[in-house]
């Protein structure tokens, strides 16, 4: 009985201390967290409001504590004004303090830094490494806020030293003083800049001695609101691709279709037209454009928000130019500046300094060349990267002293794109990861409606009726940018109408389709930003069956015995027989430019082919071919082969040609509506209920020689010209 007593008693004794042991483990725990937690909190006390820490002094050597805390200062003064004035670097050559490597190089597109004078150079804080864009890597020279804390520091290490000077002015008075290496410490606060200098002074004079090591001053100066503004304006600016933007606006603003103008960005001409830039010119022009604009850009602060009143396309313009911050602004100025400096441009296509544009021809048939349409594509595609340095400037700074700090942005533009939209629109082209980070590549924010300037209410009718045309999609484009689908036009009030917004542009163009109608392009410039309206009339398309006859001419010989072969039209029309075709081609030069090319033979020129005709002025060219060709035979001309000398006459004759000519398929007749003739007028009341177009053209007679062959291929306009009722197209 005892023994089980005592047993129990051991195993509650136990039980005890081991519950006594997991309460002190608990206990423990809750110290070592609180312990943590209060360090922490002591750290970001020491971070946000600098060192707090002090040393007892003995009166008599206060004045040297005193004189190395301002050297402390002064040091850390120079090297934070130094910091300024070149972006948050001190020493950009010095890599041990820099803490990198950078490429230095007098073209700003190949640096990364700016070159502002011979001893200053700006970093870029964002920069496309390479402007060909084979690796596509987006760079940024912008230090960490710790990073530039361990430049101060080290600055301060190697030069503090100059102001101490070995304490020779203390050393004249009797003081005894040996000293080890300072090691500083900064700490960029809320508010202000925190320097503490570990420094073991020894120092004995008289009978008195003492040994200092810890020194503490502050630069009134708030450097991290600085930073933070610079951060945010890069950060806006990458985000919203301002600088980009603003480019491609100038450079649509500033061309045209002259040598004096910039090559435009989107036109075609349905002519062959021959013009010309110099290269080197356009460099300059776009110099010289950015010199005046740029400065223009300002930031938006939330504290004092720029109001910029007016709805005109010049306030529109300023308005994009802002760069948003949530900041306030007391105190800060910022200012953004181009100074001529050499910028990176490439336009295609070009050739060396010659800029010219990209002419397509067409013709048909090699015997008919002279029937040829030419188109002039003046697409050019720029490759632009220019540098910006923005300027901030705290006039509180250093106690009212004032204080500046440089950076540098850079405008990328990318086959007349934006980065972020030639990354979303030309994937194959972009190593998209290596952007991804820094630009956040997200689809275009072009046609997002938040963005939309202006106030437009379009009312769209038909063009025969003038009645309200519903259901027409309108769509506002930016030259090759980008267009964005604005709605379509509705019933309202007895009208079909579409009240909106549109994107930003300032050569941009208004698009109008409907199945049935042509569509309309409308040259309009967005940025004009009072309430319009326009009203746009649709024109019908109508689908005709078309018939295909021909006129045939004769030679007409008045004496056989001195034959004199004169050209005459047989006013009764035939059709088509087996060995005919014709290349039928109109061209509409109202609203949007069209063109219909029908091929015609025998089988289908009785109605089995529509044509597609609206109202307005066509040119129409027929091109006639005979399959079964025809056959100038040898000898038919007589000339002379060797004239007799100093006498007129013909010494030898001779007969050509020498072999018979073949010409298969004969090309000789044919239609032409145009300028030199006359061209072919439809209204919208002629075509209204119309089903069918009769269309005739010309066969030529075979010319019986050589001789006549020229006025067989020039006849073909006289007779049209001298029977130009006969060969108007006619309705039914």
């Amino acid at each position: 009985m005892e023994r089980k007593l005592a047993e129990g008693i051991r195993k509650r004794r136990l039980l005890g201390c081991r519950k006594a042991y997991k309460k002190a483990q608990i206990s423990m725990f809750l110290i070592v967290g609180l312990l943590l937690l209060l360090s922490a909190f002591v750290i970001i006390s020491i971070r946000r409001q600098g060192f707090v820490f002090r040393e007892n002094v003995p009166p008599a050597f206060v004045p040297l504590k005193n004189f190395v805390e301002s050297c402390l200062k002064d040091s850390a003064r120079d090297a934070f004004i130094n910091l300024g004035l070149h972006g948050g670097y001190i020493m950009i050559n010095n890599r041990s303090i820099a803490g990198q490597r950078f490429s230095i190089d007098s073209l700003p597109y190949n640096s990364d830094f700016l070159q502002l004078s011979a001893g200053q150079m700006v970093p870029f804080w964002n920069h496309l490494e390479d402007k060909h864009c084979v690796n596509c890597v987006f760079t940024s020279s912008r230090p960490s806020l710790s990073n530039i804390e361990r430049q101060a520091e080290l600055y301060i290490n190697e030069h503090i030293g100059e102001c101490i000077a070995n304490f020779s002015s203390f050393k004249s008075e009797g003081f005894n003083i040996t000293s080890g290496m300072p090691k500083s410490r900064v700490i960029i606060g809320d508010n202000d800049v925190s320097l503490s200098l570990n420094y073991t002074i020894h120092i004995v004079k008289g009978g008195d001695k003492a040994r200092l090591s810890r020194f503490y001053s502050k630069l009134p100066l708030n450097f991290r609101r600085i930073y933070d503004l610079a951060s945010s304006i890069k950060e806006e600016e990458q985000e919203r691709q301002l600088l980009a933007r603003s480019a491609i606006w100038l450079i649509s603003l500033y061309s045209g279709v002259s040598p004096d103008l910039l090559p435009p960005p989107y036109e075609t001409r349905s002519d062959r037209l021959t013009i010309f830039w110099q290269f080197s010119n356009v460099k300059q022009k776009i110099r010289n454009i950015l010199f005046n604009y740029v400065p223009l850009i300002r930031v938006n602060f939330s504290s004092s928000p720029i109001v910029i009143n007016g709805n005109d396309s010049t306030s529109e313009f300023l308005r994009f130019l802002l760069l948003n911050s949530t900041m306030k602004g007391d105190g800060l100025r910022v200012s953004s500046t181009y100074l001529n400096w050499p910028v990176y441009l490439e336009i295609t296509p070009r050739d060396g300094e010659l800029i010219s544009p990209l002419i397509t021809s067409g013709s048909f048939p090699r015997q008919l060349s002279s029937f040829t349409f030419s188109t002039t594509y003046l697409m050019f595609s720029y490759d632009l990267a220019y540098p910006v340095l923005f300027t901030i400037k705290d006039n509180s700074a250093f106690n009212g002293e004032g204080y500046l700090f440089f950076f540098a942005l850079e405008g990328d533009v990318k086959n007349n794109f934006d980065l972020y939209e030639w990354a979303r629109r030309f994937p194959q082209q972009v190593n998209v990861s290596a952007l991804s980070e820094a630009l956040n590549i997200t689809p275009s924010d072009y046609c997002n409606r938040d963005f939309f300037v202006g106030n437009l209410t379009i009312l769209t009718l038909d063009y025969t009726h003038r009645r309200p045309l519903e259901g027409v999609k309108i769509s506002y484009g930016c030259g090759a940018y980008d267009k964005c689908l604005l709605g379509e036009s509705k019933a309202a009030s007895g009208e079909a109408v579409l009240s909106t917004m549109l994107p930003p542009c300032l050569n941009g163009y208004l698009e109008l389709t409907k199945e049935g109608f042509n569509k309309r392009i409308i040259p309009y410039n967005s940025t004009v930003g009072e309430k319009q309206t326009l009203k746009v009339l649709l024109k019908k398309r109508v689908n005709l069956r078309l018939y295909v006859n021909k006129y045939r001419a004769v030679w007409n010989i008045a004496d056989p015995a001195h034959p004199e072969f004169k050209l005459k039209l047989l006013t009764t029309p035939v059709p088509l027989d087996e060995n005919d075709s014709v290349i039928l081609q109109t061209y509409s030069a109202d609203d949007t430019p069209s063109r219909q090319i029908i091929n015609i033979n025998s089988s289908v020129s009785d109605g089995r082919l529509n044509i597609t005709l609206s109202p307005g002025r066509y040119v129409i060219r027929g091109m006639y071919f005979n399959k079964g060709g025809l056959i100038i035979k040898k000898g038919c001309t007589k000339v002379c082969k060797k004239r007799r000398l100093r006498i007129f006459g013909c010494k030898e004759w001779a007969l050509i040609p020498d072999n018979d000519i073949n010409i298969t398929p004969s090309p000789f007749g044919g239609l032409m509506l145009d300028n030199e003739t006359r061209p072919w007028r439809v209204s919208a009341y002629a075509l209204d209920g119309k089903s069918s177009l009769n269309i005739s053209i010309i066969q030529m007679p075979p010319p019986p020689c050589i001789k006549e062959l020229t006025k067989v291929m020039s006849g073909t306009k006289d007779l049209i010209k001298r029977h130009i009722n006969l060969f108007m197209p006619k309705l039914g």
